[in-house]
């Protein structure tokens, strides 16, 4: 009797946290894992340094990397509740949903990162994501206060609402066949000074601003035809930050009034932060309208 009640309740724990109850039944060195409801497996590791040393957080606790594997997209999950992503802590209320993982590496095969799946995970600080991903859904990295590293694949085709609201991100760069950013998708981001928004990309007029209305963004930096740029623009919270720019339709842009650093006008360099006008390349290359800078 007491060997059945016991098989119940493992059994229990396994439908409602989707894990593994016992680390003996994961890989060798892998601390915790478990299959999601739609197959998608994952697993939590110890992070090692180049000494295979362990790495640990500010507060002593191990640094660990979530790793998750599958194919198609992945689920939506709740904020709380039972509903929450299983590598969070299910008790969850308010504050970090997993302390002890800094990394997060999604696999190739997975095409969407589900809504709310890191949110609130305010120990990450870098994200790779795999060739073939086509979404980011609401909210998939919301709060996560702590990252400022992550890698936008050149499949990405739709950014959602709050997807990278309150990050750390500074420096990101979005992939020439991103169809959609949605709104608040960067807002609150403190860190993110200057971007550049592909031609044919429809960008939600709130997409930089914060639940309060604060924009911290400096420069947004536009084709000429992207007709979402301009209601942009003529928000009153981005007066004076969007900028437009020409293309030539193809992968380079050109006999327009923003370039690159001094040192990447006779370059094949993406562009980069700061942006100089024609006047000031002049002076620099001692040429007229003669340079091509790559976008990705």
């Amino acid at each position: 009797m007491k060997k059945y009640l016991l098989s119940l309740v493992l059994f229990e724990a396994l439908m409602l946290f989707g894990t593994k109850v016992l680390a003996d039944d994961c890989p060798e060195g892998v601390v915790r894992c478990g299959v999601t409801e739609d197959g998608l497996s994952w697993q939590i590791s110890n992070i090692k340094d180049e000494n295979d040393m362990p790495v640990t957080l500010s507060d002593g606790q191990p640094a660990q990397q979530l790793t998750i594997t599958g194919t198609e997209a992945m689920q939506e999950y709740s904020r709380r509740g039972e509903n929450i992503a299983p590598w969070k802590d299910p008790n969850f209320v308010k504050g970090n949903s997993a302390p002890t993982i800094s990394k997060i590496v999604i696999e190739e095969g997975i095409t969407s990162i589900g809504v709310r799946a890191f949110e609130d995970m305010t120990s990450v600080r870098s994200v790779s994501l795999p060739d073939g991903l086509k979404s980011i859904d609401v909210a998939a990295f919301n709060c996560c206060v702590r990252l400022s590293e992550i890698n936008l694949p050149s499949s990405l085709e739709t950014l959602e609402g709050y997807a990278f609201y309150a990050t750390r991100l500074s420096n990101i760069e979005l992939p020439q066949n991103l169809q959609r950013i949605g709104g608040l998708a960067f807002g609150y981001n403190s860190h993110l000074s200057d971007i550049t928004i592909p031609e044919n990309t429809y960008i939600d007029k709130q997409a930089f601003e914060a639940e309060s209305g604060a924009v911290f963004i400096q420069n947004v930096y536009c084709s000429g035809s992207n007709a979402s740029c301009q209601d942009l623009k003529n928000r009153e919270s981005m007066s004076g930050k969007v900028q437009f720019y020409h293309s030539d339709g193809g992968t380079y842009f050109y006999d327009n009034r923003w370039y690159a650093s001094p040192n990447d006008i006779l370059s094949n360099n993406h562009i980069k932060k700061r942006i100089y006008t024609v006047d000031e390349a002049n002076k620099i290359s001692g040429t007229t309208n003669t340079f091509k800078i790559r976008y990705k």
